[in-house]
C-alpha cells in the first residue's frame, strides 16, 4: 500500500464529505495514439489498496491568546475564523489533510462512456425542478457547473459541465481516454 496526494475542487470535497462522491476520473498521460487501446499498456499513477490523501483549499487560524493552532477548510464554509486568505490546494502539507481514500478498483475508458451510475458516483448535485410545463410534477434535475448554465436534464450531462468547468471545454470534445479510480473514505492511516 502506497499513499500518494490527490487535488479536488473544493465542491468535489464537499461530495466527498456528503457521501456522494466515490469516484474520480483523471486524465491518462501520455494518450493513446490510436483509437482503440490495444497495444497500448497503461501503468496508472495509483492502485487497488493506495490510499490517497485528499488536498483541499485551506488556511491556518489567526492565533489569539496563544491558542493551539488547527486548520480550516474552504469546503467548510468557515471564513470567520481564518486570516482571510485561503491557500490554494496543491500547497496543502499532509499533515493538514482530513479526508483520506482508499482505492477500491481502477480501469481506463473514454471519457464519453461514462453511465449514469458512474456520473452519480461522480458526486453530481441532484435537486428537484419543478417543470411548468408538465402540469408541475417534479421532476429529478442535476446541476449544471459550466457556465452558470441551467439544471441539467441527467447526471451525465451534469458530470460533462464538472469536467469542462474543470478542464475546459476542449478536453471534453476529445474524449480522452481517462483513468477511472473507485474510492472509499476511510480513517486517517
Amino acid at each position: 500500500m502506497k499513499q500518494h496526494p490527490i487535488l479536488f475542487s473544493t465542491l468535489m470535497v464537499q461530495a466527498i464529505r456528503a457521501g456522494r462522491k466515490t469516484m474520480t476520473r483523471r486524465i491518462v498521460k501520455p494518450q493513446p495514439i490510436d483509437d482503440t487501446d490495444s497495444g497500448f499498456v497503461f501503468d496508472g499513477k495509483y492502485k487497488v489498496g493506495d490510499v490517497l490523501w485528499v488536498r483541499e483549499s485551506f488556511a491556518e487560524p489567526v492565533l489569539f491568546d496563544g491558542a493551539e493552532m488547527d486548520y480550516y477548510y474552504k469546503a467548510d464554509g468557515d471564513d470567520m475564523r481564518t486570516s482571510g486568505k485561503w491557500k490554494p490546494s496543491i500547497y496543502m502539507p499532509r499533515e493538514a489533510a482530513r479526508i483520506f481514500l482508499k482505492v477500491t478498483a481502477v480501469r481506463v475508458e473514454r471519457l464519453m462512456d461514462i453511465s449514469e451510475q458512474d456520473a452519480l458516483a461522480e458526486g453530481v448535485l441532484q435537486d428537484i425542478e419543478w417543470h411548468k410545463k408538465a402540469f408541475d410534477k417534479p421532476t429529478m434535475m442535476w446541476r449544471c457547473y459550466f457556465q452558470n448554465a441551467d439544471m441539467c436534464e441527467t447526471a451525465r450531462i451534469s458530470f460533462f459541465s464538472l469536467w469542462k468547468s474543470i478542464n475546459g471545454e476542449e478536453s471534453l470534445d476529445a474524449n480522452p481516454w481517462v483513468w477511472v479510480y473507485e474510492f472509499e473514505r476511510i480513517e486517517k492511516p
